[in-house]
């Protein structure tokens, strides 16, 4: 029955995916990747029965082969959109492989959250294929990164792929960067804790939020503020509310001295967005807490 169920599954995203690639045309970089959950459905397939239409699906990823629908697509998707910056624009075209981001964002810039969530997956798909060229792209990014200057040690929302610059300095723990944190902190645990360049990426990430993001509120709530233009909006999006869970997932690998503190800012940000949903009649909590 299992092995029925699945192969049904199998079935069902070989026509997904023919539909989204092949008569949409356009995909999302992170989404197609990410929420597809492609990777946990291979190694399943292969568990299970040995072979699977997703392990041709994770060769979409690779230009050197040809996926399992009729045409030649020839991807990766611009990771490198001028041929030297590498980082990816978000959407990208299937046929043609060229990619662009969204034009609202800070005039088409790349986003954190995007950009700053494959390093698992990429690094994964890597081990998975034998191919180190999906670890290569990611390793790339970070590369970039830690070259630019950080404004008070802050990662803003927006980065130019043309210029390789941050574009408006908006800076959010929550939507538009919220992944980009947890994947520093995931990629070193993953890593066996070997990754110390990730590890020394998010404590210093979190660090730099403490400063000059984390307040209280006069009602006694600590809360993740908002940082644009060198000014802070303090308000809270409820995407932010995983960084409870975050920063107490990192504390055990904080230095002795950080722990408790950590510790304690998580259950406070955790209490924080409780209390956004006891607070609201229906108790669905809210979007923005100000």
């Amino acid at each position: 029955m299992c092995d029925v169920l699945f192969l049904c599954s199998d079935v069902w995203n070989f026509v997904e995916l023919c539909f989204v690639f092949y008569i949409l045309h356009l995909s999302n970089l992170s989404d197609a990747l990410i929420q597809s959950g492609l990777q946990k459905k291979l190694e399943l397939s292969a568990l299970l029965k040995g072979t699977s239409f997703f392990t041709c699906r994770c060769r979409l990823w690779d230009s050197t082969q040809q996926p399992f629908c009729s045409k030649p697509l020839g991807y990766l998707p611009p990771l490198c959109c001028n041929g030297v910056v590498w980082i990816n624009c978000v959407v990208f075209c299937v046929y043609s492989g060229i990619g662009r981001n969204w034009p609202w964002a800070s005039g088409g810039s790349s986003i954190l959250a995007e950009y700053g969530t494959l390093h698992l997956e990429f690094m994964h798909l890597s081990k998975l294929s034998g191919n180190p060229a999906f670890a290569e792209k990611v390793m790339n990014i970070r590369k970039v990164l830690n070259r630019l200057d950080k404004p008070q040690g802050l990662y803003p929302n927006y980065l130019n792929p043309n210029s390789g610059q941050w574009g408006q300095h908006h800076v959010s723990v929550g939507g538009l960067g919220d992944s980009f944190y947890e994947y520093l902190l995931k990629a070193w645990l993953m890593s066996d804790k070997t990754d110390e360049e990730g590890k020394k990426l998010y404590y210093e990430a979190l660090q730099a939020i403490e400063t000059s993001l984390i307040r209280k509120s006069s009602g006694g709530l600590t809360y993740i503020a908002e940082w644009k233009g060198g000014l802070l909006e303090h308000k809270m999006g409820h995407l932010t509310c995983f960084a409870g869970g975050m920063i107490a997932l990192g504390a055990d690998g904080a230095p002795e001295d950080k722990t408790g503190h950590q510790m304690e800012q998580a259950s406070e940000i955790a209490r924080t967005c409780h209390e956004s949903y006891a607070r609201t009649s229906d108790i669905f909590g809210v979007f923005i807490l100000k």
